[in-house]
């Protein structure tokens, strides 16, 4: 009894984890049956996007619809579900997809803060895994999440170069922030809202790095 109780306390944030996941899928596949696009803000026009694309094969006019403006990574995906289930209802399973996929960047990224500390980054991923609101939006149709997605892709591999002393690694990461900044922006314009703060990540980062090849020298002469 005791053994098991010592194993429950060593695992219980991964218990604790999974037991999250499981019942975030549950509720989602529970919702989507019942939930109609038409009961959110702009669902109408997101699913009108996808549709034009199944119809007519090609992007519409920006002016022609609510959300048609919009960049077109999500929809090109949307669209390819309802052509392959024949039903706007396939499009609603994008997102619970999206929202572990964004909880395991998450994850990276507290591994990056946290290298030591398991628990904390546990403790972090449940807790942003118990979040109401990220667990409203797996039944909807919107491009939001996956836009949460690629700007926290940057934010972390924006850490990840603040924290390298290795050129090579700077220019890895860096080649992955714009990577994930360009699916961003071709997921949603929004994405430019982190350019001041990539824009002070780089400048920092080349102080940084005139500094530390400043120092060398000196050691050097």
């Amino acid at each position: 009894m005791m053994r098991l109780f010592h194993h429950l306390k060593k695992y219980a944030h991964w218990y604790l984890l999974g037991y999250v996941f499981i019942l975030s899928w549950v509720l989602a596949l529970h919702n989507i049956p019942l939930y109609h696009y038409k009961h959110g803000f702009d669902g109408a026009g997101h699913v009108d996007y996808m549709t034009y694309i199944v119809n007519n094969g090609q992007l519409p006019a920006a002016e022609l619809g609510w959300e048609t403006h919009q960049s077109p990574i999500y929809y090109w995906i949307g669209a390819g579900l309802i052509s392959l289930f024949g039903t706007w209802k396939a499009a609603q399973y994008i997102n619970i997809f999206i929202l572990w996929i964004t909880i395991g960047v998450a994850i990276y990224g507290l591994r990056i803060i946290f290298p030591k500390k398991l628990e904390a980054v546990l403790i972090g991923a449940v807790s942003l895994a118990a979040l109401p609101m990220l667990n409203i939006f797996p039944v909807m149709v919107t491009n939001e999440l996956m836009n949460t997605m690629w700007s926290l892709a940057v934010l972390v591999f924006l850490l990840k170069i603040l924290k390298t002393t290795d050129e090579k690694k700077y220019f890895w990461n860096s080649f992955f922030v714009t990577v994930f900044f360009v699916l961003g922006y071709w997921t949603k314009v929004s994405i430019i809202m982190i350019s001041p703060l990539i824009a002070g990540v780089y400048i920092y980062k080349h102080n940084d790095f005139v500094t530390h090849r400043r120092s060398l020298y000196i050691q050097n002469l």
